[in-house]
């Protein structure tokens, strides 16, 4: 029995340190926010082996386009809102009251991951 416990803290832990890991590398190539104009330009640089003038051109371009995209996105954004708090609320009407506690606590928890994720996070698991 004390194996056994043994065994199952240590696969606890060594999921805990795996996902961890998993994290740390994601966070690494996902950022959360905006799109920096000058890290595109430097991965586009090694990926494509840019010259000088086509990355101060494709620079000046970014720093052009990029407040465009941001602007579109916070607009997509507040549709997607209200589009999900209209469902949100239909979804409630349709639960039990002790069933309703728990989608409260679910859909906390779902803001917080957000929260801590930024927009443009991975998926949340099914």
């Amino acid at each position: 029995m004390n194996r056994q416990r043994v065994v199952l803290v240590f696969v606890f832990l060594l999921g805990m340190l795996a996902g961890a890991v998993v994290q740390r590398i994601a966070l690494r190539f996902w950022r959360p926010g905006p799109p920096d104009p000058d890290r595109i330009v430097a991965h586009m640089t090694r990926e494509l082996d840019l010259d000088d003038a086509q990355r101060a051109q494709l620079l000046a371009l970014l720093k052009e386009e990029t407040p465009k995209i941001d602007r579109f996105h916070q607009e997509a954004q507040k549709q997607f809102d209200a589009l999900r708090e209209d469902m949100d609320a239909r979804t409630v009407a349709i639960l039990r009251p002790d069933q309703k506690v728990k989608f409260a606590a679910m859909m906390a928890r779902m803001r917080h991951r957000f929260q801590m994720l930024g927009p443009g996070g991975p998926p949340l698991p099914p």
